[in-house]
């Protein structure tokens, strides 16, 4: 259930999880749609609280950008971490097809400067590292 439903909703924008008539049948699909509706949430409440606290959270110009985000076919989430401010967001991508065409908007995007910082999972699980090969952090401790 969990591979149908990422390879399905890698395919589709995320507004579109919730109609799908596999939803009902699809526990992993129901976890997904919940996914997108909490980070909506978040983002609603970081914009309310940036309001009240006279602070740019979540600014307008950035809000476009991760709804345009959201609207790529295989992103789950788009958002701005930590406090906001213009300097940084998130995208969380279902497949590489999803992440590529999330930094082709970033490309063509010109409402504001969009400089992309890529990261992926790291799939070698939990590991065992020796202190002594990181002598610049243990000297400091």
């Amino acid at each position: 259930d969990y591979d149908d439903a990422i390879a399905w909703c890698a395919e589709q924008p995320s507004s579109d999880w919730k109609c799908a008539p596999r939803v009902k049948s699809s526990n992993a699909q129901q976890l997904l749609v919940g996914l997108v509706e909490a980070i909506q949430q978040v983002r609603a409440l970081q914009r309310e609280l940036g309001e009240n606290a006279g602070v740019p959270i979540e600014p307008p110009k950035q809000t476009r950008l991760l709804d345009a985000c959201m609207q790529v076919p295989g992103i789950c989430m788009a958002a701005v971490p930590g406090a906001g401010g213009y300097d940084a967001i998130y995208c969380v991508a279902l497949s590489d097809t999803a992440s590529q065409k999330v930094e082709e908007l970033w490309s063509q995007w010109t409402e504001m400067s969009v400089g992309p910082l890529l990261a992926n999972q790291a799939s070698s699980g939990v590991c065992v590292l020796d202190p002594a090969a990181y002598p610049e952090i243990t000297s400091k401790l």
